[in-house]
């Protein structure tokens, strides 16, 4: 396991290293930039999550953002989640935690081609769930999470860093969490956006309370066209250290977006 993950370490410290061209938002993470004023975006990711030791669950939100002004981004996210258990005929649906997101640029810097933004990040999450399933979408208590989001994107390379902390209410499982994705292309750049974006990521949080943390790895692809995008992603574990009821076999995504100006 450790072997296995110093060279999927190394070699995508090879590829940021020779990124030659990329552009589009990141699949599994809220980039930095924001669409002009009075901007909707529409989008849904469906995660298929598989436990280790446990059930299965597909998570499947509803999520809306909107540009309110040229730095504020309002969000609603609306999730139904789907829970299988090892017996066949066990499967359940329902509501999970309904999130409300606010994110503000602290810094727009543009050049020929490129720019680097600065962003913070507030994700505040009801408690809808029902305790049953992962914490991290089917949880009993208020979760806040406050991130700083910094991205530099051009026709070249993308990247997009995440740091921050998450609180959970009433519950001893609070997480930093520091993740980073990378987009490479492989079609020539062109307008209107006709592109398909190859994307590598680092998940990471560490429960200081709990000494449990978990580092993932993970790769996805991107079709977009226009106002649209199409995006296949999965995540795996490097190293981990957690509870049976959190340890992930898999996770795979399917999702899809769309922009209303």
């Amino acid at each position: 396991m450790k072997i296995r993950g110093y060279l999927w370490a190394v070699a995508t410290i090879f590829i940021f290293v020779h990124a030659a061209r990329a552009q589009g938002p990141p699949i599994l993470m809220n980039p930095p930039i924001m669409l002009s004023k009075g901007s909707i975006l529409m989008r849904t990711r469906w995660e298929l999550r598989q436990l280790e030791k446990g059930n299965t669950y597909l998570f499947m939100p509803l999520i809306m953002h909107y540009t309110l002004l040229p730095r504020i981004e309002l969000g609603l996210h609306l999730p139904a989640l789907m829970e299988r258990g090892q017996a066949e005929s066990s499967q359940e649906t329902r509501f999970g935690n309904i999130a409300f997101l606010g994110k503000y640029q602290l810094l727009r810097k543009d050049g020929k081609q490129k720019t680097f933004r600065i962003a913070t990040k507030t994700l505040w999450e009801l408690p809808n769930g029902i305790g049953k399933g992962p914490m991290d979408f089917d949880a009993q208590e208020h979760k806040i999470t406050c991130t700083q989001l910094i991205g530099y994107e051009s026709l070249r390379y993308g990247i997009v860093t995440e740091l921050g902390y998450r609180a959970i209410r009433n519950h001893p499982g609070d997480e930093i969490i520091f993740n980073i994705v990378t987009s490479l292309p492989l079609l020539p750049h062109r307008y209107p956006v006709r592109q398909i974006n190859l994307y590598l990521s680092y998940f990471s949080y560490y429960r200081p309370q709990l000494r449990r943390y978990a580092v993932q790895h993970g790769q996805g692809i991107q079709y977009a066209h226009g106002r649209w995008t199409l995006d296949l992603a999965f995540k795996r574990y490097l190293w981990v250290r957690e509870s049976d009821r959190e340890r992930i076999r898999l996770s795979s995504f399917l999702g899809t977006r769309y922009v209303l100006y």
